[in-house]
């Protein structure tokens, strides 16, 4: 699925998940977006992603906007589990969940993981941990990785548990690299 130059806003969705946009075993490129204004009563504010592709694994988010979302649990802007996420240029802001504001990422296995690419993750929040980013392991298998690189800026993200920027909770192997980061 390829959704570019469009424009999600305001949906409130009450006890569901993905304010804006929900998707399971799917490989998705959004690009050009502007997704703002969205809740869900439990994960994934903005975007909701769930179970791997049955192909392969992969979320491409490319120069697009996500802000002012909220999630009452986990991925003020977006929640991906056990997929692959690339984020390209674009902006997460002002975007609010118990755990990981503006991304919340949770997977087993060696496919799973996040990569920020150049772009701004600024002003999100959460109470729990991880106001810009929170990658945590589920089940057995290895945790998922994380890479932050191109000058990407992470900045006034705030946390009143931990991590006001990322916090990343790797039990079981993953990776954290960070290369270029403002």
């Amino acid at each position: 699925v390829m959704l570019t130059k469009g424009n999600a806003s305001g949906s409130i969705l009450v006890d569901k998940q993905g304010g804006a946009i929900w998707s399971q075993f799917a490989s998705l490129t959004l690009q050009d977006l502007s997704i703002d204004d969205n809740t869900a009563q439990e994960d994934g504010g903005a975007i909701y992603l769930a179970g791997p592709s049955l192909t392969t694994p992969n979320v491409l988010i490319k120069d697009s906007t996500i802000s002012n979302s909220t999630a009452a649990s986990n991925g003020g802007g977006i929640y991906v589990a056990d997929n692959d996420l690339t984020r390209e240029n674009g902006i997460f802001q002002l975007n609010y969940a118990d755990t990981g504001g503006g991304i919340y990422m949770t997977g087993f296995g060696a496919n799973t993981g996040v990569t920020i690419d150049g772009g701004q993750l600024i002003d999100n929040h959460a109470t729990a941990g991880g106001g810009g980013i929170a990658l945590e392991q589920r089940g057995g298998g290895q945790s998922p990785s994380l890479t932050i690189k191109n000058g990407a800026v992470i900045k006034e993200n705030t946390s009143t548990g931990s991590g006001g920027g990322v916090a990343y909770n790797a039990n079981f192997g993953g990776s954290l690299t960070l290369d270029n980061v403002q």
